[in-house]
């Protein structure tokens, strides 16, 4: 169990090492939008999938629902189970660099 533990926490700290690299390359059509990002963040008590979607939600999103769903995704979630002190790669939008 403690391996296990590791182990995810080894992966959740790579991915958000490698999402976190910013490419600075970008075309000109995209200047004029919003970009995706990732940040890992660290959960806090009492927080849950829903309040960081209403958080970091955008309107680039259809619904809560998605977000959520990607947040799940990317972090291989199988459940809306998060626990505190546990990092979480999330998605976000932002004007580009």
């Amino acid at each position: 169990m403690k391996h296990k533990l590791i182990f995810g926490l080894s992966l959740v700290l790579i991915i958000c090492i490698i999402f976190g690299v910013n490419n600075k390359k970008q075309n000109p059509e995209a200047a004029t939008s919003n970009q995706k990002y990732y940040a890992c963040i660290t959960i806090d008590e009492g927080e849950t999938l829903w309040t960081i979607a209403e958080e970091h939600y955008s309107e680039e999103y259809n619904s809560y629902q998605e977000y959520i769903d990607e947040v799940k995704f990317i972090n291989n979630l199988t459940d809306d189970t998060i626990y505190r002190g546990a990092k979480l790669v999330i998605p976000y939008y932002a004007a580009p660099l």
